[in-house]
């Protein structure tokens, strides 16, 4: 049975859910995030609604992690150590990669390419949902809470679902969610350094500039471990509480 109108209920004012497919794909730089600096790869996906995005087009972002770079127009991600290295699970990318795995896409995609080329994300139509994220914040204060649009299923003949802006349909993975960002923020970082980075993320009024102060402390730069759990989110949002 369809679901009823309820005008009590309240909606995130987002949309929580769209289908569509994947028409342009590039790695590049958003000024905006962590000036500039960080590698973020860019989906364009036309939904076929005009009233979302622009003309109906979505563009997704999702952050690549530390150390990656493009050198070639954004067709390509390469990591700095010039070594071939699979992209982390906590991060933007990571996340996408799985929840496309999880949806029993990644063969498809694999045929086009590799996960770092930018092209194999094309032709990609899938349903986006809205994961929220929540897990307990282990220095007490209330819970930590974020999201990011993830592929739910994969659609073969480029069928379009329409887009829902009720939040209701995005409620029922956050449980299992959970689980993973717990997993996510549970960086090794030893105590005397989380102690000062936490002191930090008090000040900040954002990720970015977290990031950008976070590698003036003696300790963070140069150590992977450190550097991981600096520049993911859910571990700022877990010091600030």
């Amino acid at each position: 049975m369809a679901d009823e109108f309820n005008s009590w209920e309240t909606s995130s004012g987002l949309v929580d859910e769209y289908s569509g497919e994947v028409i342009d794909a590039h790695f590049g730089y958003k000024e905006e995030y962590r000036n500039g600096e960080a590698l973020l790869l860019f989906l364009e996906i036309q939904t076929g609604d005009p009233e979302l995005g622009e003309g109906g087009i979505i563009t997704e972002q999702y952050p690549v992690g530390n150390g990656w770079e493009t050198g070639d127009k954004g067709k390509t991600a390469t990591h700095e150590s010039g070594r071939a290295k699979k992209f982390n699970g906590n991060s933007g990318v990571g996340l996408l990669i799985d929840s496309i795995r999880d949806a029993g896409g990644i063969a498809a995609l694999s045929k086009k390419g590799e996960s770092n080329e930018a092209a194999s994300y094309i032709g990609l139509t899938a349903t986006f949902t809205r994961k929220e994220f929540s897990m307990k914040n282990p220095d007490g204060g209330d819970d930590v809470k974020w999201a990011r649009m993830l592929v739910s299923e994969v659609q073969e003949g480029g069928k379009v679902k329409a887009a829902s802006r009720s939040a209701a349909k995005a409620e029922e993975p956050v449980q299992e969610e959970a689980a993973s960002d717990a997993k996510a923020t549970d960086h090794k970082v030893p105590a005397a350094l989380k102690i000062k980075l936490k002191k930090l993320a008090a000040e900040c009024d954002d990720h970015d500039t977290f990031v950008e102060r976070a590698y003036e402390i003696d300790g963070v730069d140069g150590n992977s471990a450190v550097e991981d759990a600096v520049g993911d989110e859910g571990f700022y949002a877990t010091l600030k509480g």
